[in-house]
C-alpha cells in the first residue's frame, strides 16, 4: 500500500485538517502518514485557539521506516515548523502539494505574521501551490475581480517561484460556475465547475490539496492530477453533512 504523507494542523471538529486529510487520503485506498504541526481547539463556527507544535522529530523518523509516495503539506504556522520542513524537503524526489494555509474561512490567521516571509522560501521546493483567491490577493498583490486577473496571478506567482499554480476560485462565480485557474509556465488552464449551492464545504481546501497528491502517486502529470482530484471534491461537497450548528463537512468515505 502507497504512504501519502499529510503536514498539517489538527482539527478538533474533525472536518478539515489532519482530519480531512486522512479522510481522503483513506479515500483513494492509500495509508496516511501525519506530521502534525498544531493543535486547534475549534467548532463548526470559529477557531477559538491554536497551539503549535513542533513537527522537526515527527519528519526525522519517518524515512527510518517508511517510503513516501507524495506529500500534502497545509497548516505550519510558525517560522520553525516552516524551517524544519525545508531542510527535510531538500531529500524529496516525490510529488508535493502545497496548500499555503495563511487564513480559515471564519476569518482566523493560520499562520504567524513573522511566518509568512519564510512560507514563500517553500514554493519553490514543491510540485503545486494551490492558493484560494485571498491567498493569491495577498502573495501577488493583485486584486481579483475578474478572469484576466486570475490569470495574471497565476502568472506572477510562476514568475516568484518557477512553480505550477492552482488558484482555487471557489469565492470566485462567473455565470454560476466555480472557475479554477492552472498555470505551468507553458500553458493556462481553466477547470469550470458549476456552482454547487452547499453549507457543507468545510474541509474543501484540504480536500482537494490532498486528492491532488493522491492523484499524482499514479503518475498523472500535474492537471490530469486537479482534474481528477475536482471531480472527489465535487462529490464530497454534494454528500456533505452538518455535525454542529455551524457550517458542514465536506464528506468524502464512501462516495
Amino acid at each position: 500500500m502507497k504512504n501519502v504523507l499529510t503536514i498539517a494542523g489538527s482539527d478538533s471538529s474533525g472536518g478539515a485538517g489532519i482530519q480531512g486529510d486522512i479522510k481522503t487520503i483513506a479515500s483513494y485506498g492509500y495509508h496516511a502518514l501525519t506530521a502534525i504541526t498544531a493543535i486547534t481547539a475549534q467548532n463548526t463556527q470559529r477557531i477559538h485557539y491554536i497551539q503549535p507544535i513542533h513537527v522537526h522529530d515527527q519528519l526525522a523518523v519517518m524515512d527510518k521506516d517508511f517510503e513516501i509516495s507524495a506529500i500534502k503539506i497545509g497548516m505550519l504556522y510558525t517560522v520553525e515548523n516552516i524551517q524544519s520542513v525545508l531542510k527535510w524537503l531538500d531529500e524529496r524526489k516525490c510529488p508535493i502539494v502545497l496548500d499555503p494555509l495563511m487564513c480559515a474561512s471564519t476569518g482566523r490567521q493560520l499562520i504567524q505574521e513573522e511566518a509568512i516571509k519564510e512560507l514563500n522560501r517553500l514554493f519553490s521546493k514543491v510540485s503545486l501551490i494551490t492558493p484560494n483567491l485571498f491567498e493569491a490577493e495577498r502573495l501577488t498583490g493583485i486584486q481579483i475581480k475578474k478572469g484576466i486577473d486570475m490569470e495574471m496571478s497565476c502568472k506572477k506567482l510562476y514568475q516568484m517561484y518557477q512553480t505550477p499554480v492552482l488558484i482555487k476560485g471557489g469565492h470566485f462565480i462567473w455565470e454560476n460556475q466555480a472557475i479554477d485557474y492552472f498555470y505551468d509556465g507553458n500553458k493556462m488552464m481553466m477547470y469550470k465547475e458549476e456552482r454547487l449551492e452547499s453549507n457543507c464545504t468545510h474541509g474543501t481546501g484540504c480536500c482537494l490539496s490532498s486528492a491532488i497528491a493522491c492523484e499524482l502517486t499514479s503518475g498523472k502529470t500535474v492537471d490530469q492530477a486537479i482534474l481528477g482530484a475536482k471531480k472527489t471534491v465535487t462529490k464530497a461537497i454534494r454528500n456533505g453533512y452538518f455535525v454542529g450548528q455551524g457550517e458542514g463537512v465536506v464528506h468524502v468515505l464512501g462516495i
